[in-house]
């Protein structure tokens, strides 16, 4: 079975390969580790920035609607 590389699809933005991984499929991306660090980094300082929890992640109960009425 042939490998393809999976890509970081963050590091190709900048210009940059970097093989994260292999796969039986062409074409595929992922994260390396860096660029997830710095990611989660600017989603941390995001939520910190907005107030943290805006209520917008709540759980919700099975059987009810998350877009209202109709």
């Amino acid at each position: 079975m042939e490998k393809y590389p999976v890509y970081c699809a963050w590091c190709e933005k900048k210009g940059i390969k970097t093989v994260v991984n292999w796969t039986a499929v062409p074409g595929s991306s992922g994260i390396c580790v860096p660029c997830n660090e710095d990611m989660m980094m600017e989603l941390a300082a995001l939520r910190a920035a907005s107030g943290g929890n805006n209520g917008n992640n709540k759980v919700h109960e099975p059987g009810v609607s998350v877009l209202g009425s109709r």
